[in-house]
């Protein structure tokens, strides 16, 4: 998928403003004294954006909507939390910045903790994208379990919802540097 479009930039360091860019299947393209053909292959195709509503999700003292989120300037979740809040939404994308202030742009970690409280039964596919290290525990049982250094990657778990029944939800993740959630 990377030969038609030109991919100048990645995360982190790896940041360029380029003044133009030629794609690897046109320099090929205008170089070859042959006709040159073109398929897509893998083309990473994302799934469908689903993101749990806030009204499903409840605090661990279940008194409010959302996910309690403690912030570390460490990549281990050790010592005392810099930031501790309600996070409504478990959709992030930092693209190289701070998820607040007191938090570091990189090496930090973040663990949401709470409940997933469905107002029907259903069967869905949870996933994360992550860059660097991602854990869910649902009922206190690890599910996606990708704990390392990495680039953006998809991790999932089949997740069996029963109407109103309350499910433990804790998603630990660190940023050692560049990149997203």
């Amino acid at each position: 998928p990377n030969a038609k479009t030109c991919r100048t930039n990645g995360g982190g360091s790896s940041h360029v403003d380029q003044v133009y860019a030629i794609s690897p299947l046109e320099g090929i393209q205008k170089r070859a004294d042959i006709k040159v053909s073109y398929a897509v292959g893998d083309n990473f195709i994302v799934p469908e954006k689903n993101v749990i509503k806030p009204a499903y999700l409840l605090t661990p003292d279940k008194k409010e909507n959302g996910l309690k989120a403690e912030y570390f300037n460490n990549v281990d979740l050790a010592g005392k939390p810099v930031l501790t809040r309600i996070e409504k939404s478990l959709d992030y994308a930092w693209d190289n910045t701070s998820p607040a202030p007191e938090v570091s742009i990189n090496n930090f970690s973040i663990r949401f903790s709470g409940f997933i409280k469905p107002d029907k039964a259903s069967e869905c596919t949870l996933y994360t994208v992550s860059d660097d290290g991602i854990r869910v525990y649902i009922d206190d049982k690890l599910v996606i379990n990708n704990w390392n250094n990495h680039g953006p990657l998809y991790d999932t778990y089949k997740l069996n919802l029963k109407a109103r029944k309350e499910q433990k939800i804790v998603i630990e993740y660190f940023q050692s540097g560049g990149g997203e959630i």
